[in-house]
């Protein structure tokens, strides 16, 4: 669907909190070294899909590269693919989080491969977030909406003691105090 900003924030809490599963799971798992064994580099993503009932899943896709010439398929891909396999709709894409889980490469964004497929997908869902984190531990990040880098969220702005709060004057047009907003 289209860019809500609390909305979306619930779907983006659950990539980033189902993207930490994943690595928690690969991390423990005994690593198939045969899917990387081209490159060497893992990249696992996560895909939020939000239903009609608006519960949200997300999938897990990691890249495999089993014959190069054949070309490889990355984890973003694999995680859509795994979605559709599930039946799920175009439309109901809302949040896309990558992970290079050996901390070599991150932030990691998608190639251009996934992002003309993500261009693709704006037709059926018009702001899918794409979140590419810092580190493994997947508490910082940044996002991008259609390509478009967001600005960090806005700290709330306490308000000044009122002696100096009944002098603040409001800009033309303004009706609520900064702190108010």
């Amino acid at each position: 669907g289209s860019y809500d900003s609390e909305v979306k924030s619930v779907a983006m809490r659950k990539a980033l909190e189902d993207l930490k599963a994943y690595y928690d799971h690969w991390s423990h798992s005994g690593h198939d070294v045969f899917w990387h064994r081209k490159s060497h580099q893992v990249v696992l993503a996560v895909v939020v899909c939000r239903s009609e009932d608006g519960a949200l899943t997300a999938f897990r896709g990691m890249n495999t590269e089993v014959s190069l010439p054949a070309g490889s398929l990355c984890a973003e891909r694999a995680a859509i693919a795994r979605a559709a396999s599930e039946m799920r709709r175009a439309a109901e894409i809302e949040a896309v989080a990558v992970l290079d889980p050996q901390n070599r490469i991150n932030p990691l964004w998608p190639c251009e491969v996934c992002q003309s497929w993500l261009a693709k997908l704006k037709d059926q869902s018009a702001a899918i977030c794409v979140l590419a984190v810092k580190e493994a531990a997947c508490d910082a990040f940044v996002v991008r909406v259609n390509g478009v880098l967001q600005p960090r969220p806005r700290q709330p702005v306490q308000a000044p003691p009122p002696a100096i709060a009944d002098r603040v004057q409001l800009a033309e047009d303004m009706e609520e105090q900064p702190w108010e907003a």
